[in-house]
């Protein structure tokens, strides 16, 4: 952990950590420098980012995930993630795949359907999910706060902000009420799935209590359902219905295994049983029709 982060953790613990609501104003701007998309190995993208990118570039998912990101296993979370992957630079730095410049100046290739975490810094955004009591609910209230520690922050935009007076509200900042709504909604409804599934896996790693094979196979069949099992012709609204019911037969397929750690085992000796069965039958009516003709 950085030592930004740590202060923010620290700030969080402390209770002195400000979070803002809509109408609340703060000096921030953006003056198109570009470093904020540069030499990162931080930006995740969620089913909802890749939603609005497949939007933006026409491509398939699939093609979005091979081209422009990495997927990983996250070692507390043991959830499938999706990070975006930067293109290497001669001089040894990377940038954005989506980083364009025009007039001396940076801007985002895909402005109007941006990742979350882009489109809102240098505001950062936590939602809570409880994990300790079974009969603790999350809190599900989004917040937001700014991602500076004592007044200091690597942002020039900032910077600039506070030079010059100028200021946004949040709700401007991230893009108005309706994208607001929908990236709340995203938030929610994966802080809900993962305070069921850090419950249910807690201290029952897969990597521990599975064999590879079935750890294999469960974090393929996640990563599906989680990342590309989806109509992306549909409403945003619409998606978001489908992925709140992926992210719970993720949550069916892992709280199985945990009860049953050889039911795809079990499955794939049924399945192979009933292949069999089927193609000896075949074979056995194919052998009498030609008896019989």
């Amino acid at each position: 952990m950085n030592n930004h982060l740590e202060h923010m953790v620290k700030a969080l613990e402390d209770g002195t950590l400000d979070f803002y609501e809509e109408k609340d104003e703060a000096p921030i701007a953006c003056v198109q420098c570009g470093e904020c998309c540069h030499n990162r190995e931080d930006i995740l993208l969620s089913p909802f980012d890749l939603y609005n990118l497949v939007q933006a570039t026409g491509k398939d998912v699939e093609t979005i995930l091979e081209k422009y990101t990495d997927m990983f296993v996250g070692k507390n979370s043991h959830v499938p993630i999706v990070r975006l992957r930067y293109r290497q630079e001669l001089d040894g730095t990377t940038t954005c795949y989506f980083l364009g410049r025009k007039d001396g100046k940076a801007y985002c290739r895909v402005q109007s359907h941006k990742p979350t975490v882009c489109r809102i810094y240098p505001f950062g955004k936590l939602g809570s999910f409880a994990k300790d009591k079974a009969d603790e609910e999350p809190d599900e209230k989004i917040r937001y706060f700014l991602q500076e520690i004592n007044g200091c922050c690597d942002c020039k935009g900032i910077n600039h902000a506070r030079e010059c007076g100028e200021k946004h509200s949040l709700l401007e900042w991230v893009g108005g009420c309706e994208t607001k709504r929908l990236s709340d909604k995203y938030s929610m409804i994966f802080n809900r799935f993962m305070t069921k599934y850090t419950r249910l896996l807690d201290k029952r790693s897969p990597e521990k209590r599975w064999d590879r094979i079935t750890v294999r196979a469960f974090y393929e069949g996640s990563a599906r359902l989680i990342y590309t099992a989806y109509d992306y012709t549909v409403t945003p609204d619409e998606f978001l219905e489908v992925l709140e019911r992926n992210l719970n037969a993720v949550f069916t397929m892992a709280e199985t295994l945990v009860n049953d750690p050889q039911f795809f085992k079990k499955e794939a000796k049924k399945r192979f049983k009933e292949m069999l069965s089927s193609e000896n039958s075949t074979r056995a009516d194919t052998e009498q029709n030609n008896q019989s003709a």
